[in-house]
């Protein structure tokens, strides 16, 4: 009785293959048997990298290396198998040191051990050869190996006494603080440590004497910091990369390679290519181009390269099974409704397939189990595959990832097919036309192909965070998943499930006086929507922008906004300021800005940033669903910004928008001291709009191309130009508090991709009256 009550309580330890008598479960062994036999037999110098996430197996694939390493490491093939733990030692300044005493110290423990099987008679043939390898060519390599620890090669230049009797069995920390006391001056030490590694060097090409085969594993490397890793890995490159040495590094090369590039990236003349550059973009992609040398750095010091592979949905079950089975908890999971394959392909997306995650996720899924099983009689209901898809979006939003915030938000919002009343609804019949089709990729397309997902910027969004997040994708295609995704019920109860803190889209401005007021500008020609609407969204004034002609472009500037072309276009509605953070956060419901929080009281009345084009059109999709079919809301054309810009038929002919000063109408680099601002604080221009100069940089509607003007000169006056027909980036318009002042004049011209994000991108809105709706 004892013992089934102990086993209520088991959790799962998270330790790799051969420790805590853990299993084979991952199918490992055939590649470390491979691996393994190539550092053992390589006689040449050899680094084999074992690449991967964190938890995705690689102490695990490389426990078995080293078990076939010792295993097959007898008679004339005499190894030594040393294992080092990086991290243990991040406080040394220099790894090098104790990962040399370690693998000398394995060395003479490999000798010893077969010593002892000598004197008690247990020693096979091909241990006696082993012994006698160790006995000449291990002892020598042990010996030079000390010889680079404590400087000791020294040919005259510094006696220490008693220095030359010390065996390695003294402790790791003693052995560090004399290697230090020796190499106390700097260059002297440099000279002594030189001297040491020729004395290894000549020993290892030394071909008269046989040596033992010295694989080395270096685990956990990208647990340390990646200073110390990457001065860990020149050091073994200028001194261990000899002839009978191998190693086997354990490596997540994300965290080595970006190191890098950072390292390289502080060196670069940073202002210099900040103003060639003329903006972010061309700015990003010249860093590019120059730390893209650095991007394979660990090419050239590992050899051979293996990442653990990512398992494919499926294969990952009958480690999960086991996993389950050693819990006690299998038979219990599999109660009436839940089926074996849904739980256990469940449980490997949700722990996106990486065996430390699953084991993590796992224990977290029990704990919960047992927690609402001990409270069903207080009325609380139970849903094991509900919590598995909790955990999974629960994961995502917690790490404040506003796209995924937005994703879960955006799942209630109303769509425009009259058939389908959520876009929640609609993913989900969807995706239930996928699971016939194999391969991720062709997943996404089909799912593309049953949404239409170019006619709704919504839904294209949705479809693009199931593209990146291909474990997401397969939570959410499984029954319980499309389910979630179609019930709005079901979500909000898995909350009250798991007694979690349900998502709450109201972040701080929900207490802002913003939310509670119009926003009153100054001006004669502010147009107030419907009281319904300006509910919704706060402060939302629309301008009156006459019809007109004027000439577009500049004479004196870029050639992007050459040649001067006529324009003709009809009159249209532009809101009178940049859409705040007051105003995205009551429509779309969460606030990515950068500039918020307690230390911007005024938050709420700035210009919301750190928008896409993307999530721009997403914005201006939902506030066409609310106008009832009354206007069409989208971006301006980038001929509709700039007409408006310069105060359309009212124009001065100004510079800026608004004046020829720009301290008068905008926020930029000499002024706005880092941030945005306020909107409305400024001067507005001719027509009464505000801030279209300097604060935040607005996306327009149209596809970026700088030769376009040569094409609207050709064609004489062009009428309500909506820009090229294709491209690979968006316009944007009117600097941003970023900027040079330069850079804010009405008819400069940038482009971005459309789903890029910075802290000086933002947006304004045109409505256009629907047929059949009343302005």
């Amino acid at each position: 009785m004892a013992g089934k009550k102990k086993n209520n309580f088991k959790l799962l330890s998270d330790e790799p293959i051969l420790e805590s008598d853990r299993t084979d479960h991952l199918d490992f062994n055939h590649t470390a048997g491979v691996l393994a036999c190539a550092a053992l037999h390589t006689d040449s110098p050899i680094t084999i990298g074992i690449y991967g996430n964190w938890g995705s197996g690689k102490t695990s694939l490389m426990r078995l290396m080293k078990q076939v390493v010792e295993c097959d490491g007898q008679g004339d093939d005499a190894a030594v198998a040393v294992w080092f733990n990086a991290w243990q030692y991040e406080r040394e300044e220099h790894l090098i040191v104790p990962l040399i005493a370690t693998i000398a110290r394995d060395i003479k423990k490999k000798q010893e051990q077969l010593e002892t099987l000598s004197l008690n008679d247990k020693i096979d043939d091909a241990a006696f050869r082993a012994l006698n390898i160790m006995k000449t060519g291990g002892q020598k390599v042990h010996d030079a190996l000390r010889s680079v620890l404590y400087g000791v090669s020294m040919k005259g230049k510094l006696g220490v006494p008693l220095l030359g009797e010390l065996e390695i069995s003294t402790s790791m920390k003693d052995m560090i603080e004399r290697y230090e006391a020796v190499t106390q001056d700097t260059l002297m030490a440099r000279s002594l440590y030189f001297d040491a590694f020729d004395q290894l060097r000549e020993l290892s090409h030394e071909k008269m004497i046989k040596k033992p085969q010295i694989v080395v594993f270096i685990d956990d490397l990208d647990r340390c910091f990646p200073e110390q890793a990457v001065r860990l890995l020149e050091s073994v490159k200028l001194v261990l990369h000899q002839p009978r040495f191998a190693f086997v590094l354990g490596i997540y090369p994300q965290i080595v390679e970006e190191f890098i590039r950072n390292k390289y990236a502080a060196q670069y003349p940073m202002a210099a290519a900040r103003a060639a550059s003329p903006d972010d973009h061309e700015f990003n992609r010249r860093m590019d181009r120059y730390l893209d040398y650095f991007n394979d750095y660990l090419g050239k010091i590992v050899q051979v390269r293996h990442n653990v592979p990512e398992r494919q949905p499926g294969q990952m079950q009958g480690y999960i099974h086991h996993l389950l089975t050693d819990a006690g908890v299998i038979d219990e999971f599999l109660v009436e409704g839940v089926d074996k394959k849904d739980l256990l392909e469940l449980i490997a997306e949700v722990g996106k397939r990486s065996p430390r995650e699953i084991v993590r996720k796992i224990n977290g899924l029990i704990v919960k189990w047992r927690i609402a099983k001990s409270e069903k009689s207080k009325g609380k209901t139970y849903d094991l595959l509900a919590g598995l898809i909790n955990e999974t979006i629960s994961d995502r939003v917690s790490k404040d990832k506003h796209e995924y915030k937005q994703f879960l938000i955006s799942l209630d919002w109303a769509t425009s097919d009259k058939d389908v009343s959520t876009f929640g609804l609609k993913l989900a019949g969807a995706l239930e036309g996928t699971r016939s089709v194999d391969d991720h990729m062709n997943k996404i397309n089909q799912l593309k192909s049953n949404l239409n997902v170019e006619n709704s910027p919504t839904m294209k969004n949705l479809v693009e965070i199931l593209d990146k997040d291909e474990h997401l994708f397969n939570v959410l295609n499984s029954i319980p998943g499309c389910r979630w995704l179609s019930d709005k019920k079901y979500r909000e109860e898995m909350y009250e499930t798991y007694d979690e803190k349900k998502f709450d889209s109201k972040e701080e401005l929900e207490t802002s006086e913003v939310r509670k007021k119009s926003l009153l500008l100054p001006g004669e020609s502010h147009v107030q929507l419907s009281p319904d609407l300006t509910k919704v969204i706060p402060g939302l004034r629309l301008v009156d922008v006459p019809a007109g002609e004027f000439q577009m472009g500049s004479k004196d500037g870029a050639d992007s906004e050459n040649p001067v072309h006529t324009v003709k276009l009809e009159s249209f509605k532009m809101s009178a300021v940049p859409v705040t953070q007051a105003q995205y956060e009551s429509i779309m419901g969460v606030n990515p800005s950068e500039f918020k929080g307690k230390k911007h009281a005024d938050a709420a009345d700035r210009p919301v940033e750190n928008v896409s084009w993307n999530d721009a059109m997403m914005f201006c999709e939902q506030m066409t669903t609310l106008t009832n079919g009354k206007y069409r809301v989208t971006l301006p054309s980038e001929a509709q910004w700039e007409y408006a810009a310069c105060g359309g038929t009212k124009s001065e002919g100004f510079n800026y928008s608004g004046s020829n000063t720009l301290d008068e109408v905008g926020w930029y680099d000499e002024n706005a001291n880092g941030e945005t601002h306020p909107v409305a604080v400024k001067k507005p221009n001719e027509l009464g709009l505000y801030d279209m100069s300097g604060n935040v940089w607005e996306w327009c509607q149209d596809w970026y191309d700088d030769k376009y003007y040569k094409a609207c000169k050709r064609k004489g006056t062009v009428k309500n130009p909506s820009g090229p027909g294709t491209g690979s980036s968006r316009v944007l318009r009117g600097g941003s508090w970023h900027n040079f002042a330069q850079n804010c004049r009405s008819a400069l011209r940038r482009g971005n991709l459309p789903d890029s994000r910075y802290s000086t991108l933002g947006f304004r809105l045109v409505f256009v009256p629907q047929a059949g709706g009343s302005s």
